[in-house]
């Protein structure tokens, strides 16, 4: 359970942050941490919460399409 609160936590904030950028600043923050930020997670919730990791890695997808969004336009 304390995972799980630290994980809506993290996600909370980070949405709030993201909330705050342009869209240059944020499309540069979702490439960079794309790449390093999500992974961790990954691990850590396939051996804790498989469940969760399901939900992780839909909103990674989201947030990867939306990146790809913005570079088309």
């Amino acid at each position: 359970m304390l995972l799980h609160q630290l994980l809506n936590h993290v996600l909370r904030f980070s949405r709030r942050f993201l909330r705050s950028l342009d869209s240059t600043a944020r499309l540069a923050f979702l490439l960079d941490m794309g790449q390093c930020f999500w992974i961790p997670y990954a691990i850590i919730l396939a051996f804790a919460r498989p469940h969760l990791l399901a939900g992780l890695l839909l909103l990674f997808t989201q947030s990867q399409l939306r990146v790809t969004k913005l570079l088309l336009v």
